[in-house]
């Protein structure tokens, strides 16, 4: 029973840090036009 799961689980956490580093690099990318455009 456990390794249905994990094959179910495994493809969704990898997607869901796959996401969560494009909003991180996203919104780092705005803090620094952000900080560039204000000097």
């Amino acid at each position: 029973m456990i390794w249905p799961a994990l094959g179910v689980l495994l493809p969704v956490a990898r997607v869901v840090a796959l996401t969560w580093l494009v909003v991180a690099g996203v919104a780092i990318t705005r803090a620094a036009q952000r900080d560039s455009s204000s000097r």
